[in-house]
């Protein structure tokens, strides 16, 4: 038997928006990460950018589930705003349910 590998996802518009809200507070020390001064729209096109600046440099969740290829790395893939259906999956595979 092959063992299952599973990833939590979040909806890539909430988290590109939990973001900018987060570097809204950045510390003056951080300053070139800070969002403020900025607005949402001109952070999300600064995001999608093939090289963002660093105050969108959030990352991509793609990387966290794919291999060095492309390759998705999980078997199964569940939304953030769906817990239940995951904690469904993790019952039936300890055979809890």
């Amino acid at each position: 038997m092959t063992p299952s590998s599973f990833a939590v996802m979040g909806n890539p518009i909430d988290q590109i928006a939990s973001w900018y809200r987060y570097r809204q507070n950045v510390s003056e020390a951080n300053s070139e990460r800070s969002t403020k001064g900025r607005s949402f729209d001109e952070f999300v096109l600064a995001v999608i950018e093939e090289e963002p600046p660093v105050f969108a440099a959030i990352g991509r969740q793609h990387n966290f589930l794919s291999t060095r290829r492309g390759r998705v790395a999980v078997t199964h893939l569940f939304a953030y705003e769906k817990m239940q259906l995951l904690l469904d999956f993790i019952a039936e595979q300890f055979g809890k349910n």
